[in-house]
């Protein structure tokens, strides 16, 4: 969440962030179930990346017939911190994860260091 409020800040401006959409269901919300549900796509796609052995993000994304929001989501996100020159390690982790082929192992001692 505080990548999140990172971001948001940093694009509304520090004057303008308004906790409660933060912490609403439109957000917070939807990032419990996003990570939670066995029903979520999200959850699942992320579940198969981990368990790959070795198949990228990309290829497993091409064998399936949903929308994973999460995956384009990972770019976008990334794309703007770096626009807007904000530090967010996890995102940033997760995309090259997605996005570059980092190792699950690799990605997994970015996040606990």
């Amino acid at each position: 969440m505080s990548e999140i409020k990172a971001l948001y800040s940093a694009k509304v401006g520090d004057g303008n962030v308004d906790i409660n959409t933060l912490l609403g269901p439109a957000c917070l919300g939807d990032l419990v179930v996003t990570c939670t549900s066995l029903n979520s796509r999200n959850l699942s796609f992320g579940s198969k990346v981990a368990n790959s052995n070795g198949s990228s993000a990309q290829q497993i994304l091409s064998e399936g017939k949903s929308v994973i929001e999460g995956f384009n989501t990972a770019k976008s996100a990334f794309d703007l911190a770096e626009k807007l020159k904000i530090k967010m390690p996890i995102c940033e982790a997760i995309y090259r994860l997605l996005y570059e082929n980092t190792s699950i192992e690799d990605t997994i001692s970015v996040l606990v260091n």
